[in-house]
């Protein structure tokens, strides 16, 4: 028995997708912020977190 029951559209002529699958493409924001992010990736973060530690401070 698997750990989750696979979406079911009815038929094998139809795609079976996951919870995590989707049938829609990426936005484009969300492309936008994943070539920022790996734009970044080789930078060490901030060694006192100051954004974080500001932002939650006036949350």
């Amino acid at each position: 028995m698997s750990a989750f029951a696979l979406a079911n559209f009815g038929g094998y002529d139809r795609p079976t997708l996951a919870q995590n699958e989707s049938a829609f493409p990426p936005s484009p924001s969300a492309i936008e912020a994943g070539r920022d992010a790996v734009a970044r990736s080789h930078l060490y973060p901030v060694p006192d977190w100051t954004l974080l530690r500001d932002t939650i401070a006036t949350a």
